[in-house]
């Protein structure tokens, strides 16, 4: 265990929530989706059927890109892999796109919940470990709320287009604030 470079636990919070509220977030356009993209709502649903197919993906990948390259090269990959899919949604003038843009993006989601966890265990031992692992479960029990909340209340002011720009921003400033405060475990 390396003290010196014990990542910011305010950070590794958000990182650890990053992929369910995403998810939580984007789940309040599905009507809209359905609407603008002339498809019904079960094939809307699709969309998050190929996000959680994309996400196991993105798990095994990311396990084993963060031995590989690093906790934090990986933590960085996954941010951009997630904006390009989100932003990919936001230009998407295709439900075939959306669908692709969508596994982009889970692929990207993933790094925040495998990266953060290897992080923890590099940082923490024992007991130590296992308080934080409870404090990550709060967070962890608290974003689908907010997620839920946000999403819908973007909906509602701005079509799904909202949802997709609100993503693509919370991934900028996630990757902004990995760049500047997230050191090698």
């Amino acid at each position: 265990m390396n003290i010196t470079t014990r990542p910011p636990l305010w950070l590794l919070t958000l990182l650890i929530m990053f992929p369910q509220l995403v998810e939580t977030l984007y789940s309040p356009a599905l009507p809209d989706i359905a609407r603008a993209f002339e498809v019904s709502h079960e094939r809307a649903a699709q969309t998050l059927s190929v996000y959680f197919i994309a996400f196991a993906v993105g798990v095994a990948l990311w396990g084993w890109l963060c031995d590989h390259i690093g906790r934090r090269p990986a933590m960085m990959a996954g941010l951009v892999c997630y904006g390009v899919g989100a932003t990919m949604a936001v230009v998407a003038n295709d439900f075939t796109l959306l669908l692709l843009a969508r596994m982009v993006a889970a692929i990207g989601a993933a790094s925040g919940s495998v990266v953060v966890q290897t992080m923890l265990r590099d940082s923490y031992e024992s007991t130590a470990l296992a308080r934080v692992f409870s404090v990550m479960g709060a967070a962890l029990a608290m974003s689908p709320v907010f997620g839920l909340v946000s999403g819908g209340w973007l909906v509602s002011l701005y079509g799904h287009t909202g949802v997709f720009f609100a993503l693509v921003w919370l991934a900028l400033l996630l990757l902004i604030l990995t760049f500047f405060s997230l050191a090698e475990t």
